[in-house]
């Protein structure tokens, strides 16, 4: 269904809520609203809710011959723990001044941006869905100026169903220099902001369909995107990646990696790596081998 443009009474009822939550927390503390985002997300988990099911065969899939069920468990509980944490803290990032935002972050090999911004040509970022979001969109464009020589950041996004929503969101992302494109944006404008020497990053890690390319992923063959080595290939762009895990409370560490190859495996391989690093920050909500399952590819395990 397409994205409506014109806000519903329904979105502006939504927006409302959602401006009255984003009040109240800037009352508070941001190591307080993730205090009380993990306790909503340990509260959740024990509600009989169906997206608890996808959460544990997506962890029993992934962690078949490695952990045990009880483990898988404490994985899962942890998992809603953080999930709520962090999206409930992520209301705050906006609204903290740049050098707040610094300080609730660090960075490793931050030096591999640096080095792939030389030779101007380009880089592809793949970020997959972990830790805070919102942290990660606010904290990288205020750090891509600082890089020298620095470097102008992208983000390819699927615009939200909320109009009015989408629109503060996309406000407050601009407004510390990233540049947005929605996901109905053609080729040719992400290959030229390419070419131009700048960095696109691009959230590769969700499933996408039978229109995806078959690679394996935690050992299991499933559907990815195949954008990310697309527009490596067609630029001649250094493909990396980049994924944030949660270090403590309203703590959290960025960290950049290299991609071996320029190929949706090896951008597979890459994300893998980053998920098994910190996996209580990985958003397991999506059924993530769901068309290899419903093809009989994968026999799945019981909820």
């Amino acid at each position: 269904m397409a994205r409506k443009t014109r806000p519903t009474l329904a979105h502006w009822f939504q927006f409302l809520a959602y401006r009255c939550v984003e009040f109240f927390l800037g009352i508070l503390s941001v190591d307080t609203t993730f205090s009380i985002g993990e306790l909503i997300g340990r509260l959740i988990y024990r509600l009989p809710l169906a997206h608890r099911s996808i959460v544990l065969r997506n962890l029993r899939l992934a962690y078949r011959n490695e952990m045990s069920e009880e483990e898988i468990g404490t994985l899962a509980e942890r998992v809603y723990e953080l999930t709520g944490a962090n999206l409930l803290s992520s209301i705050r990032i906006p609204s903290l001044s740049d050098q707040q935002i610094k300080d609730l972050v660090q960075f490793e090999h931050l030096n591999l941006l640096t080095e792939a911004s030389v030779g101007r040509k380009g880089i592809v970022l793949l970020v997959p869905h972990m830790g805070n979001w919102e942290l990660l969109a606010q904290a990288m464009g205020l750090i891509f100026p600082e890089i020298d020589p620095p470097i102008q950041g992208g983000t390819h996004y699927r615009p939200l169903n909320n109009p009015a929503m989408n629109r503060l969101i996309e406000r407050r992302r601009k407004r510390r220099g990233t540049k947005l494109f929605s996901k109905g944006s053609s080729l040719h404008t992400l290959t030229a902001f390419l070419r131009e020497g700048n960095l696109l990053a691009i959230l590769a890690d969700q499933r996408v369909g039978p229109r995806g390319e078959t690679c394996n992923f935690f050992g299991l063959p499933t559907d990815c995107s195949p954008l990310p080595a697309l527009l490596a290939k067609r630029t001649g762009a250094t493909i990396l990646a980049l994924h944030c895990e949660t270090t403590g409370p309203a703590q959290w560490k960025i960290v950049i990696s290299t991609v071996r190859r320029p190929d949706t495996a090896s951008c597979m391989q890459t994300l893998e790596a980053a998920w098994r690093s910190s996996p209580q920050d990985v958003f397991w909500f999506q059924d993530r081998w769901r068309y290899q399952i419903s093809k009989g590819i994968i026999s799945a395990p019981l909820d």
